[in-house]
């Protein structure tokens, strides 16, 4: 899960505290300097968090 550290629809503070267990390295991956639409506002810091999620699953390598 991707969201903007100023995305005002998500309780930034809230979500830190909950566990992830079953999310991408367990965790929410908050993108610095972005609102509701990360994949606009930070397209660069987007594309790294999928790219490196799609190495992680090593899908191609099988």
């Amino acid at each position: 899960m991707i969201a903007g550290e100023q995305d005002i629809a998500i309780n930034y503070h809230y979500v830190k505290g909950l566990d992830f267990k079953n999310l991408w390295q367990q965790k929410i991956h908050f993108i610095s300097n972005a609102g509701h639409a990360v994949i606009l506002e930070q397209p660069d810091a987007f594309n790294d968090l999928v790219s490196q999620f799609i190495v992680d699953l090593d899908i191609f390598n099988n």
